[in-house]
């Protein structure tokens, strides 16, 4: 099993953890082809060139640990998507 794979379980298990980081976050979106684009703030939004779909989301600050509403939000969009 490789590590997207294995994130990929992580992300989407039921219930969603607690303790997942911005940069598995990073990882897997980058992983499906989805890349980062610049923003201000810290609303982070990311694009996928191959199925022209753009995913925005909060990254957390201070602290890396992501909502479990956030990942949530970004496993819907995925699956709304047919990304996943």
């Amino acid at each position: 099993m490789t590590r997207l794979q294995k994130l990929q379980e992580k992300i989407l298990r039921n219930p969603t953890p607690s303790d997942i980081t911005w940069e598995e976050i990073k990882k897997f979106l980058e992983g499906l082809g989805f890349e980062m684009k610049v923003n201000k703030g810290s609303r982070r939004k990311f694009y996928n060139k191959q199925k022209n779909v753009l995913l925005s989301c909060h990254e957390p600050h201070p602290q890396s640990i992501v909502k479990r509403s956030t990942v949530k939000d970004i496993v819907s969009q995925l699956i709304t998507n047919g990304i996943i």
